[in-house]
């Protein structure tokens, strides 16, 4: 699936109509984002929703995806529980996450230029924006 029909559905996610979590699992199908092992991606035993969703702004998007499955399945355990995230805005939380990782990926994809940094520890660069072809890929440590 192209990047652009993923944002799409995902967009269809990012309205206050949305309240069933069918839609939810249904569309985390179609983009193959259901996390069956988001137990993997938890920091706590048992797996604590509220904590992890502290992690959401600087997540990346198999993260995203990992708590919103969390969250999904919380709901199988305590009926409920993601109509309530999502009348507080938990929910919506992560959907603009994904939204925005996917815009990222999309621009990168059709321009090929990054400015970029290096992450502390690491070897591998983060990229921030795009550049366009005049300018100079920048990578900094």
């Amino acid at each position: 699936m192209e990047i652009n029909e993923k944002i799409a559905l995902f967009q269809k996610l990012n309205t206050d109509n949305v309240l069933n979590e069918s839609c939810f699992y249904e569309i985390l199908e179609k983009c193959n984002a259901l996390k069956s092992n988001y137990f993997d991606y938890a920091t706590e035993t048992p797996i604590n929703c509220d904590r992890e969703l502290l992690r959401v702004p600087t997540a990346d998007y198999d993260l995203c995806c990992a708590i919103l499955t969390m969250m999904l399945r919380e709901d199988h355990f305590d009926n409920g529980s993601f109509e309530r995230r999502q009348r507080r805005g938990q929910v919506k939380l992560v959907v603009e996450r994904i939204i925005e990782i996917l815009g990222s990926a999309n621009l990168q994809k059709n321009n090929g230029f990054y400015i970029g940094r290096f992450e502390a520890g690491t070897e591998e660069p983060r990229y921030e924006g795009v550049a366009n072809e005049t300018d100079k890929l920048v990578v900094k440590r």
